[in-house]
């Protein structure tokens, strides 16, 4: 339920983002960058700078909701089916 508001929020914000998102820019490398920026989280993490590691978090889920969006305009792929069964 709350998934569901919170979505009706996002959703629109991503849209038009992926809109000025250039063709050459793929969803499977949003994914990948996305994945990048999320793997930074382990050593701040460690290193006890939970600020920074929630500022990662939360730019790693921009950029999944960015992918998703980007995916939905430009279409989905095979490799970014896989990429997000993995990943």
């Amino acid at each position: 339920m709350l998934d569901h508001r919170i979505n009706s929020i996002i959703h629109p914000i991503m849209n038009a983002l992926a809109n000025n998102i250039p063709r050459q820019i793929s969803a499977n490398s949003i994914t990948l960058v996305g994945f990048t920026v999320g793997v930074l989280v382990i050593p701040l993490l460690w290193l006890k700078l939970y600020s920074a590691a929630m500022t990662v978090i939360l730019l790693n889920r921009f950029f999944d909701g960015l992918d998703g969006a980007v995916a939905r305009k430009f279409g989905p792929t095979s490799l970014g089916g896989l990429l997000r069964y993995y990943l």
